[in-house]
């Protein structure tokens, strides 16, 4: 069976070491002596075993003057030139005074290029074990990033949901100012008047009032105030009257007129104070106080706005008396009671 290179003798390598030290990176120079014997046409040349020695210490250790002699001398039967033939390889070191520091045997079958290739070997330990034998470098390696982690995802910022418009309320309407006399949802109006009265005086008389008005539902308190004046031809006498009224009244409607505007009536009681006067056949002026009730139709708007047709009837509770120039006589010409008819146009001052 082939055998690979073996090492038949080996003087301790620690030994060569201690015979020839060398600081690491400055081996001593060297002598390179190579004697193949017999093989020199089967084995590498000489040249070939320096390479390989250089190769191995990565420098040239062969110069002059030498400090020591590297001997390499191939062995082997006669004849024995083919594969399967055993020979040795012989490494010998010396100083320069040829002492022997150390010597290596190596042992092949398998042809002298691996013989010699494994005896440059041993000739690069022994010339120089710090270099053949020391770990190799440590070549650093690149740092290499770590790996880079991806932003966190940052969600899409999100849309406002878009809601729809919502309806505003419809502004609310302040509350009606509250007057003293009414709840805060009643309305103050004001009216002119026209009308016509008997028996207030000594005859018949007419003129305007004016009147106001709390309305709360179909509640209200009126208060007005009249003037009337009128001739009566048969006694040749100018009279007439100035008279404040106090109405409460109540309002019932009938019927709705297209738009909502009601038709209704009122019935209210009546209660006058006032001034009764008279110039020419009779002569004189005096009280007046009366009480009654007054009864008509109305048509209000919505806005409050209203007309009014009326007639009033008031029993005289003072009646006046007047004087009769013609005969120098106190008389009394004013009736136990007395009537009034009049129209009323109103329109609201406040709500």
């Amino acid at each position: 069976m082939p055998r690979g290179p073996v090492v038949l003798l080996f003087l301790a390598l620690a030994v060569a070491g201690a015979a020839a030290p060398a600081p690491s990176g400055d081996v001593p120079p060297a002598r390179l002596v190579y004697r193949p014997g017999p093989f020199v046409e089967a084995c590498p040349s000489g040249e070939a075993l320096r390479s390989g020695i250089v190769a191995r210490l990565a420098l040239d250790p062969f110069a002059e003057p030498a400090e020591r002699v590297l001997l390499v001398t191939i062995e082997g039967e006669q004849g024995a030139t083919g594969p399967g033939s055993l020979r040795r390889a012989r490494i010998e070191l010396f100083d320069a005074e040829l002492v022997p520091l150390g010597e290596r045997v190596i042992e092949s079958d398998e042809g002298c290029g691996e013989l010699v290739e494994a005896a440059a070997l041993a000739a690069s330990i022994a010339l120089a074990p710090e270099r053949v034998l020391a770990p190799p470098l440590e070549v650093p390696q690149p740092e290499v990033p770590p790996p880079e982690v991806p932003p966190p995802e940052v969600p899409p910022p999100e849309v406002p949901r878009e809601e729809p418009p919502r309806e505003e309320p419809p502004p609310e309407e302040p509350p009606p100012a509250a007057w003293p006399f009414l709840p805060a949802d009643g309305a103050l109006l004001g009216g002119v008047s026209s009308s016509w009265s008997a028996f207030l005086g000594p005859g018949l008389t007419v003129g305007p009032a004016a009147s106001v008005a709390a309305r709360d539902g179909l509640l209200e308190l009126r208060a007005e105030l009249a003037t009337r004046a009128g001739y009566t031809s048969d006694i040749s006498t100018a009279h007439g009257a100035l008279a404040a009224t106090v109405l409460p009244c109540l309002h019932l409607p009938l019927v709705d007129l297209r738009g909502g505007d009601p038709i209704g009536v009122h019935a209210c009681a009546t209660g006058t104070a006032g001034l009764v006067w008279a110039a020419g056949g009779m002569f004189g002026a005096s009280p007046y106080v009366g009480a009654g009730g007054q009864l008509g139709l109305q048509w209000v708007q919505r806005d409050l706005a209203a007309f009014r047709l009326w007639t009033r009837v008031e029993a005289a509770l003072f009646r006046p008396i007047y004087v009769d120039l013609t005969g120098g006589q106190l008389i009394d010409r004013a009736a136990p009671a007395n009537a009034a008819i009049g129209v009323t146009f109103e329109i609201p001052v406040s709500p």
